[in-house]
């Protein structure tokens, strides 16, 4: 049986698309209702209380002008209130209306000074709602089952230095036709947001979820191996980004395979090339007595020697590359290091007519593993050997350039293409895809060149760097420059 796994019992995003597009539609139309339907006639109430009361300010601020009473007269029509200002000392009146039955006006002398004694006990205003069915004999409708409530707002006021009582007046009309109306816009409404909601979340995973989808399926190909895959993104710059992200993930694996591939095959005619040799040797003196001689051994000796050279590299770059070789950091002269490199290497090419040069003025001294630098110079003078012009001349430089000392590898070879100079650093890069048997060593020099002098400036943070100049049909130059000991 099967097992589902966690990944495969997860929702798809396109109906997590859907999912997410219903919530918020069945949010927004639960606010509606909420907000529209329970709590309208409160809001409505709240919303005339506070007009009441901005219009009594506005009346207590313009009652000494000379235009007080156009300014009542519009606010009364305006608003539609009745306004009355009462001296309570005197009894006059000051009345405006905006409506014959306001019920302000139909107020007796003992309920405005009942107004005026809830005023006072109330901060100096007071507020009361009546309703049309209220048994206190101002308004009775028996026969109506729903009639406007009306809305009193009495405040104390001084106006030059006499107190007044103003009783403002205004209906609050029933809400209940409203409500209904509401009601039937937000069925209708609820409907067109339903749909309008499945046309987004259709647009939306045509628009996200499906060029997702696209991706994932390359990429289970490029899993598969198939490199050449095309991701194609688009619609947003995240999933744009994405895409060219894996683009270029595709390109470098796909680099990398090629590589890989040109690697065995260099490696596998560097290993066959030796063991072809010594045992093709070695049966020649089992047979014939006559060459079992020391020349035929020490063939065979020196194409062991290559062979474990070969296999010591392959092995020194992995451990570089896996961070599992430990450098030993210690002050030494590089200058005499250098030189002794060059002795063990002169002894092994003059007889063929190589000429090795080594031009410094100073001995340097530099914080490193020296094991490890010495290593990074022999596989640069290697590789100058493998590639050197006619002539058989290498140069070997040591130059100070302010706090770091440059170590060049100079040969008179056919030199490298300038777009290979940035890769030919890299790793299993061949310049030209030619490959070509080092002279003493395995192929894999520059390789390890990059890796020693990376993995000192993780230890060392901007220790060394290293380069190349080349042209082509007059030579190279690799370098490497080491930030010299203070000490």
């Amino acid at each position: 049986m099967k097992l589902r796994s966690k990944k495969d019992s997860k929702v798809s995003i396109k109906y997590k698309v859907f999912g997410y597009f219903a919530i918020f539609i069945a949010c927004t139309i639960a606010f509606l209702w909420f907000f529209q339907i329970l709590f309208l006639n409160e809001f409505y109430k709240m919303t005339k209380i506070n007009e009441i009361k901005q219009s009594a300010i506005t009346i207590e601020k313009s009652i000494n002008l000379e235009n007080a009473d156009d300014i009542l007269k519009e606010l009364a029509y305006k608003r539609d209130l009745c306004i009355e200002i009462v001296n309570i000392d005197s009894g006059i009146k000051v009345s405006v209306e905006a409506d014959h039955n306001c019920i302000i006006h139909k107020l007796t002398y003992v309920t405005l000074l009942h107004y005026l004694e809830e005023a006072k006990a109330n901060g100096g205003s007071y507020t009361e709602i009546i309703s049309s069915s209220n048994d206190n004999g101002l308004l009775m409708f028996p026969f109506m089952r729903k009639s406007p409530e009306s809305l009193v707002y009495a405040k104390v006021a001084t106006i030059n230095e006499q107190t007044v009582l103003m009783v403002l007046n205004t209906s609050i009309s029933p809400v209940d036709a409203t409500v209904n109306t509401i009601k039937i816009q937000l069925m209708v409404l609820s409907v067109l947001l339903v749909i309008l909601a499945f046309i987004l979340a259709m647009i939306m995973y045509k628009r996200i979820s499906k060029p997702i989808m696209e991706i994932n399926d390359s990429a289970k190909e490029l899993a598969k191996g198939n490199y050449d895959i095309t991701f194609n993104g688009g619609g947003y710059l995240e999933i744009s980004e994405l895409s060219n992200t894996l683009n270029y993930a595709s390109h470098e694996l796909n680099k990398v395979e090629t590589l890989r591939q040109e690697l065995i095959a260099n490696i596998s005619h560097d290993l066959r090339t030796p063991l072809t040799m010594i045992s093709g040797y070695a049966e020649v003196m089992r047979d014939l007595p006559n060459e079992n001689n020391s020349e035929n051994a020490q063939i065979i000796i020196d194409e062991a020697a290559r062979l474990t050279s070969l296999v010591n590299d392959v092995l020194d770059l992995s451990k570089l590359q896996s961070g599992t070789q430990e450098l030993q950091i210690e002050e030494y002269d590089i200058t005499s290091s250098i030189s002794r490199i060059l002795e063990r290497f002169k002894k092994f090419t003059s007889k063929d007519g190589y000429v090795i040069e080594y031009n410094y003025d100073e001995h340097i001294y530099i914080e490193a593993d020296e094991l490890r630098i010495s290593q990074v110079v022999y596989n640069l003078i290697n590789n100058a050997l493998t590639y050197t012009g006619d002539d058989k001349t290498i140069i070997v430089n040591q130059k100070v350039i302010n706090d770091y000392v440059r170590i060049e590898v100079c040969d008179h070879g056919v030199g490298i293409p300038e777009e290979m100079l940035a890769s030919i650093w890299e790793r299993y890069y061949k310049a030209k895809n030619q490959h070509r048997r080092a002279i003493n060593g395995s192929g894999l020099g520059l390789s390890i060149v990059k890796s020693t002098l990376e993995a000192h400036n993780e230890i060392l943070p901007d220790v060394s760097r290293y380069g190349v100049e080349s042209k082509i049909n007059e030579g190279s130059v690799f370098y490497f420059e080491y930030r010299i000991s203070k000490s």
